[in-house]
């Protein structure tokens, strides 16, 4: 703390520090007051890579750290960097202190301390094995890359000395390594999850008595298994001390499978789906029939979504996130699932289209004035579509939306507060249906046009 006399505080140097005295006086009701402190932030270059097993060269988990430890000094200071991880390719990036240093990274249960070695070598779980990196100010380093060693998770003890464990395979019997099986009890007292090994295994010990029920999903953003599913449960029931192996537990084959892509060629991630029972073909539910098939899901971080359905005739609807702004809703997709003809629907990769019309406007109080604060946004009333714009420092706002009847409504800022409310009922806007015409011909002067499908 350092008192600079010009409305500033604070000092890098010990020595130039001020003292304080500290008086019983000075309770809790009468502080010390105006011990003050103006901190600026460090000088800071950029790291960049990715965190991969170096079995599966992918990493289907969630989070991972990344620490800086002094090049000279194994057991010194930890450096904890505040990671951007893109969800969809796990690559990272951070803003990291400059100097010399060595870096770790860590994902635990399963993936312990990995130093990085070199760009695409394996990384150790030494400290004297990490290759050094310096941070310049202003400058990136790329492809500070980690290759991990999977670890399985023994750290769960539920009090017990049975074990589970068995194997996760496809349909084709070969094995899932990094495939996640689930465990819990019938009684829904106990919960452990877990991955499996290179080999496909898994094992769960330490568990108590008791009817123990298990699934297993396939890894995350590994295409080889964008065609599998969850498997079904499997019930074990495990006695005192016991041990149960050879339990496998199949992957489902997926019979409806595909990928979606936004316009820039980014995954369309957490899309959710609908598949419904369409018989009659006509774009909607059957819900007078009895006991329709329907099933819902979303998208994963790389845009893959598959599911396992029934045989008979389906529609499909995609609902965009909201978030999706200026982006094209997907119309009804519909097909059939026929064991002797289309035994499954591969919807391939789909990508989404721009938006291609905007509404506009500007907002003003009752005296004329702009308001400069708050969102407009509108929703497609005689279909799927949503759109969302702040507003500009001059109270004019731009949506990007596509065909159709919109409504449009205006809202305060979603931080802070705002002088104004809007009691007026929602403004709508109707772009013209668009017209194809496919056959033009003339006859004594008149022109005749044909429109609608040949």
């Amino acid at each position: 703390y350092k008192d600079n006399g010009d409305g500033t505080y604070g000092t890098t140097s010990f020595d130039d520090a001020d003292t304080v005295v500290i008086k019983k006086s000075q309770t809790e009701a009468s502080p010390l007051a105006n011990i003050n402190f103006d901190l600026q932030g460090a000088p800071t270059g950029t790291i960049s890579g990715k965190f991969i097993d170096k079995d599966t060269l992918s990493f289907s988990g969630d989070w991972y750290s990344i620490i800086l430890r002094g090049a000279e000094q194994e057991w010194g200071e930890w450096r904890h960097l505040n990671v951007e991880i893109d969800r969809s390719t796990k690559a990272y990036t951070a803003k990291a202190p400059l100097g010399t240093w060595k870096v770790m990274a860590e994902s635990w249960p399963n993936y312990p301390e990995s130093f990085y070695t070199g760009a695409d070598s394996d990384s150790s779980t030494s400290w004297s094995d990490g290759a050094t990196i310096t941070v310049v100010l202003d400058q990136t380093l790329t492809d500070i890359n980690f290759k991990a060693t999977y670890q399985a998770d023994t750290s769960f003890d539920y009090g017990g000395s049975g074990t589970i464990s068995g194997s996760v395979i496809t349909s084709d019997k070969a094995s899932v390594p990094r495939a996640t099986v689930e465990l819990r009890s019938k009684d829904w007292l106990i919960f452990a999850e877990s991955q499996t090994d290179n080999d496909g295994a898994y094992s769960f010990g330490k568990l108590p008595p008791n009817k123990y029920i298990l699934k297993a999903t396939p890894p995350s953003g590994v295409e080889a298994y964008q065609k599998y599913g969850t498997s079904s449960e499997t019930e074990i029931t495990l006695e005192d001390a016991a041990t149960s192996s050879s339990n496998e537990l199949t992957l489902a084959s997926a019979n409806v499978f595909g990928r979606i892509l936004k316009p820039d060629g980014t995954p369309g991630s957490r899309i959710h789906f609908w598949v419904f029972e369409d018989t009659d073909g006509d774009g909607y539910f059957d819900w007078t029939s009895e006991s329709p098939n329907e099933y819902d899901g979303e998208t994963d971080d790389n845009g893959y979504f598959n599911l396992t359905v029934a045989e008979t005739s389906y529609g499909m609807e995609f609902h965009l996130p909201p978030h999706y702004n200026g982006i094209e809703p997907l119309s009804v997709q519909t097909f059939t699932i026929n064991a002797d003809s289309t035994a499954e629907k591969d919807f391939g990769t789909i990508t989404l289209s721009k938006t291609t019309k905007t509404i506009s406007g500007t907002v003003k109080n009752s005296n004329g004035v702009a308001i400069t604060s708050g969102h407009v946004h509108a929703h497609r009333v005689d279909g799927q579509g949503w759109a969302d714009s702040e507003l500009g420092s001059d109270g004019t706002f731009t949506l990007s939306v596509g065909p159709g009847e919109w409504e449009i409504m205006i809202d305060p800022p979603w931080e802070g507060g705002a002088d104004w409310q809007y009691t007026g009922r929602p403004k709508r806007a109707r772009f013209s249906d668009e017209i194809s015409i496919y056959e033009i011909s003339t006859s004594s002067g008149t022109v005749t046009a044909k429109t609608g499908a040949s």
